[in-house]
């Protein structure tokens, strides 16, 4: 193993990942389980742009026979962001290894199609979601899917084939699939983000819809202030003023108590020692009403 083959191929990796990261944290934001078909078709111009700057930098072994990590790249692509953005992908980076010629064009466009397609076959096999993928089997998928691409290697003349085997596959196998691993998890901890996103937007939607259409009368108030954060429905016919009126007020304008008294009540309420009151509540047309509190 030789280190101008070797360190080379590192940087090249790492460069995946640097450009990964920056692919991630531009599109993090507006990301949902059911993307639209044109948020698929951006993603996949953006890996298969992402995969030509890889092959843009690539190892030349030797005249026409590159090496790069599109192979990385395209399986993970398969595997996480399914057939659309996958064959996009494959789609741009095999157009652009064909047009860059060499001993080893057909070779490479191979590679392009088996290791997205290894991906995309990984993905429709696998029963537990993908947040959940673990090291170990991005691992042994890293090493299929190389093993894979060394094996088309085979399609070079003989000599050529078994010169660029004895120099590439050491490295290959060492840092591919490790590169896989980093790739895969940066990838399983956004989808873990996203899944913990959603569930929080529904929470707040299932929250939202219990609190407005409750025929029961709901204040929001901070314990902190007593002002009022927010009101339902049946709280402006109860009290007689508009949610944006509440909105604006502070609890001890609608509560008889001494100020003393209400600031002593809420630190009940704050320190957990109490959840429940009767109250002599103010309306707005001057008149007072008893009014059970649970907070």
């Amino acid at each position: 193993m030789k280190n101008d083959i070797l360190i080379p191929l590192l940087n090249n990796a790492v460069l995946l990942l640097a450009l990964a990261t920056v692919y991630d944290l531009l599109t993090v934001k507006g990301q949902s389980r059911k993307r639209s078909i044109f948020g698929k078709l951006i993603s996949g111009v953006a890996l298969g742009f992402l995969g030509i700057g890889l092959m843009l930098a690539s190892v030349r072994l030797v005249p026409g026979i590159v090496f790069d990590t599109r192979s990385v790249l395209l399986s993970i692509s398969g595997l996480f962001f399914g057939p659309v953005p996958a064959i996009i992908a494959m789609t741009m980076t095999a157009l652009f290894r064909l047009s860059q010629g060499g001993a080893a064009a057909f070779a490479g466009t191979a590679v392009i199609i088996a290791t997205g397609s290894i991906g995309l076959i990984w993905r429709s096999l696998r029963k537990k979601p993908l947040e959940q993928i673990s090291a170990a089997e991005l691992y042994i998928f890293g090493i299929v899917n190389h093993i894979v691409m060394l094996a088309l290697m085979l399609m070079l003349p003989l000599e050529t084939a078994l010169h660029v085997l004895s120099r590439i596959s050491g490295p290959v196998l060492i840092i591919y699939p490790l590169a896989t691993i980093a790739f895969g998890l940066l990838l399983a901890g956004r989808l873990r983000r996203q899944r913990t996103a959603e569930a929080l937007a529904e929470s707040e939607i299932t929250y939202r819809k219990l609190f407005q259409n409750n025929y029961a009368v709901m204040l929001l108030i901070d314990p902190d202030t007593g002002a009022i954060v927010d009101a339902n429905p049946a709280a402006s016919r109860f009290y007689g003023w508009s949610g944006d009126e509440l909105r604006r007020m502070n609890v001890s304008q609608i509560n008889t108590l001494p100020p003393g008294k209400m600031k002593a009540e809420l630190e009940k309420a704050k320190a957990g020692r109490r959840n429940n009151f009767n109250f002599q509540h103010r309306l707005a047309d001057g008149g007072f009403r008893p009014h059970p509190v649970i907070l």
